[in-house]
């Protein structure tokens, strides 16, 4: 109800200049090379962000599968300029599970004033909250793998929202709703 509803949103429509990238700095034409060097910055994602959460408990998911990978790359973003590999912000993801609005606030800040990582996109989903109620921040947030930066995904949720998605199915509803959207 309070300061995070001032966390603005950011980069409601990335354009091409903000793509995944292989090794050699040019659009990720492949899975290979998407996950190549996603590989190398999920070590310095998890140490980014495990220093800014300052102690709030943190996930740390596998990188994104291939095949679902595949799927979504080709199903959602085969209208964008391709390749649609270089679209998929995912691979690496993490969420955050703050106890309180004043942790969720602190996080972000962390993330905002670290020289090492770019805020690339936030959607703000405490302001307004998605259709079904859901609330949480979701970032984009890039990291520097050599001379590229590679794209990572965190969630930022409240642990009391996050813990009620087994009683309310809120992800199963999600998932149904997806393609509708």
């Amino acid at each position: 109800k309070g300061a995070v509803k001032e966390i603005p949103w950011v980069g409601k429509t990335l354009g091409d200049d903000c793509r995944q990238c292989g090794l050699d700095g040019e659009p990720a034409a492949s899975l290979d090379a998407l996950y190549e060097v996603a590989a190398l910055a999920r070590v310095r994602y998890e140490e980014i962000i495990t220093k800014a959460a300052g102690g709030v408990p943190l996930l740390f998911a596998p990188l994104k599968g291939r095949d679902r990978a595949k799927a979504k790359a080709e199903e959602q973003f085969r209208s964008l300029t391709p390749p649609c590999y270089s679209w998929l912000f995912d691979i690496i993801r993490g969420s955050a599970l703050c106890s309180t609005e004043a942790e969720i606030v602190s996080l972000y800040k962390a993330l905002e004033a670290d020289p090492s990582v770019e805020i690339v996109r936030v959607k703000n989903r405490f302001d307004p909250p998605l259709f079904n109620g859901y609330r949480d921040i979701n970032m984009v947030v890039a990291v520097k793998v050599g001379s590229v930066s590679h794209l990572c995904e965190l969630q930022i949720h409240l642990a009391a929202i996050k813990n009620s998605d087994a009683l309310h199915k809120s992800h199963t509803i999600y998932e149904f709703f997806r393609s509708f959207f």
